[in-house]
């Protein structure tokens, strides 16, 4: 809970932040975007203290009673010292009889144990409620709530009863063998007053918003080649790195590697550098007798039976091929960043490091190729405020925001992909327009390294043909020699170099070794399937959103079909469609085409992205299955083929306020449904943060 310390600085900002608007608005009461901010905020103080603390107000008058006697049904241990193990999944609840009152809300306060007894912090434990009262004489149950077992953070659940009720049921859920000891039950809890300057903020973050893209804003009259437009670019950049560093600093699990015994399943990366440093591909870890008997180590169920009652150990997602491990991912992590790093200072770099750098310079790469975009097709003209909305939207919306909340081992590769693929356009690009052999070579390099990281990808190559299709018939000049070895030898050489390391790990020149991938499922018989397909194109593209009155109101679905065999899915996000609504402009670039007449190229280029876009879809449907992360795999492409038809159809898009407003609309949309979505991580149930968070946004439960 909230305590009152923070109540006081919360209420002391928000006054400093009142009468910060009060003096701008004396200054000058003309200004439309001071006035209103002070009346938002003034409305937020009064909310703070009648609405969103109705729970504070509504149970001064409740009679607290600690709970210190229940029984323990057999379904829970407890031990002499008072630590609780979960044993088995029904009746593992405790008790409390003879109440005979009325019931508004219980406290719980958890600790999480080992086994060894030490206190294990940021352990999720899952309740329900089974409960008698006025209306039931017999146990009536309650669905789930996951709390944090981490002691003197308990939490509050509130109660909605008919009248007294004369016994309860605490169950206890959080895998098998969970310990946890129960530090303190308290019925009729009476709710602390919490100012929040947090909601306060967040909620002033979408009128801040609504009001700077709204139709009226500066930057709608301003164009991209303006002498103004510059601040208003390092303003959107600076708001994007805050946004970066909020959504970094939600994820303890990742950023502070608090993988606890997972840990071994998240380091192939720094395993991997160790053992090129050593001079070797495999890593250095053994593989255990028990994994190199069995006759096909790929088959999962048999694995783990195998494994699970004994002390051994094999390393999760790793390729095992004739008794050795090996990494399947994207080597280009380890050669940029892992391996300096380890060699330099012996010491491991975290994976959410490398993620935070990658993330940055894909960010500078999306700012760079829409500006080369704006240059080369629409002379550095284009309405300012539709080019910063766009950006945002490019990168909240493809996936670059979410690998700053989840930023492990399996983004970084894909990321890398995305930002070589961008940066090797803006130097095609911007060699077809200057003839300058460093930039085929540049452009090239970039390029060829994607395969390197993300060999999917390696599509975005194929863009070569139309960018360069009016110089491909000059190729064979003499002149023209040493720019046709800039563009060809970072291939050669990065091709080369790929091949040899595929051929001396799984003796073929173009096995990465995916498929020895010790996972869910035998990769090595997943074989492709028809039936898959649908599936993935409806979830990836389709899926509508899933909203609720439950943090973060916005939810992920789970995928649901009549499919039967192997597929891979996790709980997915709104379909990209639906998430991203302005992309729909992009993906009827056809029918524009008439405007394209002068130039075809940003048109081709459209139409490709977009193809390839469909194609790594079923890919990775196939390959993998149906992930969140995936999306990042196409969802620049889509986004480059939106910029071009946006910009294209600029007049018709800004040319009326209810235009505007239609866009600004879809703007909100997009950056809250790519926030909603960070926060639908299942990892950050671990952090009191997130509890903190959900508290002061559910505050009528």
């Amino acid at each position: 809970m909230i305590g009152v310390p923070m109540n006081i600085i919360s209420i002391v900002l928000s006054i400093i932040v009142l009468l910060v608007h009060g003096i701008l608005l004396y200054k000058n009461n003309k200004n439309r975007f001071v006035k209103s901010s002070l009346i938002v905020w003034a409305i937020l103080m009064v909310l703070e203290v009648s609405l969103f603390n109705f729970r504070f107000y509504e149970s001064r008058n409740y009679e607290e009673q600690v709970i210190n006697d229940y029984s323990v049904c057999e379904g829970l241990e407890i031990d002499d010292e008072g630590t609780v193990t979960i044993a088995q999944g029904t009746r593992n609840c405790i008790e409390i009889i003879d109440l005979n009152k009325e019931l508004h809300d219980i406290y719980i306060d958890l600790d999480s144990r080992t086994y060894k007894g030490e206190r294990l912090k940021n352990q999720v434990i899952w309740v329900a409620f089974g409960y008698t009262d006025a209306a039931n004489s017999k146990y009536k149950y309650t669905q789930t709530r996951s709390i944090l077992a981490s002691k003197d953070k308990g939490e509050i659940i509130k109660f909605n009863l008919a009248g007294k009720s004369s016994k309860l049921r605490v169950y206890f859920n959080g895998g098998d063998d969970q310990l946890f000891t129960i530090n303190k039950i308290i019925l009729n809890k009476k709710y602390n007053f919490n100012y929040s300057i947090i909601r306060m903020l967040s909620i002033y973050f979408v009128f801040l918003l609504w009001f700077l893209v709204g139709p009226k804003a500066k930057m709608w009259k301003l164009r991209l080649n303006d002498s103004k437009a510059k601040k208003y670019i390092i303003g959107a950049l600076v708001f994007e790195l805050c946004l970066f560093i909020f959504a970094f600093s939600l994820n303890g699990y990742f950023v502070k590697e608090d993988f606890g015994v997972q840990k071994g399943q998240r380091d192939q990366y720094k395993y991997l550098a160790e053992s090129f440093s050593h001079g070797h591909l495999y890593l250095e870890e053994e593989p255990s007798e028990l994994l190199q008997s069995m006759k096909n180590p790929y088959d999962t169920k048999k694995r783990d039976d195998l494994f699970k009652d004994s002390d051994e150990v094999y390393l999760w997602d790793c390729a095992y091929y004739k008794g050795k491990y090996y990494v399947y991912f994207g080597v280009a992590p380890v050669i940029f960043y892992y391996l300096p790093h380890y060699l330099i200072f012996k010491t491991h770099i975290k994976t959410s490091t490398c993620i935070f750098i990658t993330g940055i310079f894909t960010t500078i790469a999306v700012l760079l190729f829409m500006k080369r975009i704006c240059k080369m097709w629409f002379k550095n003209d284009v309405n300012l405020g539709l080019f910063i909305i766009i950006f945002l939207m490019f990168i909240n919306g493809c996936g670059i925001l979410h690998t700053y909340g989840r930023p492990d081992h399996y983004y970084l590769p894909i990321l890398m992909g995305v930002m070589f693929s961008l940066y090797g356009l803006i130097a095609w690009l911007k060699a077809s327009e200057t003839d300058k052999t460093r930039y085929y070579f540049l452009g090239s390099l970039c390029m060829a390294l994607v395969a390197a990281c993300r060999p999917q990808l390696l599509l975005t190559s194929f863009l070569a043909i139309p960018i360069f299709w009016n110089k491909i018939k000059e190729i064979f000049k003499k002149e023209n020699l040493s720019k046709v070895i800039a563009f060809v030898m970072p291939y050669i050489v990065v091709a080369g170099l790929l091949m040899a390391y595929n051929y001396l790990r799984f003796g073929s020149v173009t096995d990465f070794g995916a498929n020895y991938n010790l996972t869910t499922n035998d990769m090595t018989k997943r074989g492709w399937v028809m039936a898959r397909i649908p599936s993935g194109l409806f979830y990836y593209f389709l899926n509508t959103p899933e909203f609720s009155v439950k943090f973060p109101f916005l939810l992920r679905t789970d995928v649901v079909n009549n499919y039967i065999g192997t597929t891979i899915f996790e709980s997915m996000p709104a379909g990209f469609f639906w998430s991203n609504s302005l992309c729909i402009l992009g993906l009827f670039i056809y029918k524009i085409k008439n405007r394209f007449k002068k130039n075809k190229l940003p048109y081709i280029l459209s139409v490709m992205l977009l193809t390839f876009a469909f194609i790594i879809s079923v890919v990775d449907t196939e390959m993998a299955g149906i992930l969140p992360r995936y999306i990042l795999d196409f969802g620049f492409m889509i986004y480059t083929a939106t910029v071009i038809s946006s910009f294209k159809l600029e007049e018709e898009l800004t040319k009326s306020n209810l235009r505007l407003s239609i866009l600004r609309l879809i703007f909100i949309a997009t950056m809250i449904s790519s926030i909603c979505f960070l926060l639908t991580d299942t990892t950050l149930t671990r952090y009191m943060f997130y509890y903190q968070i959900r508290q002061i946004f559910e505050f009528w439960v």
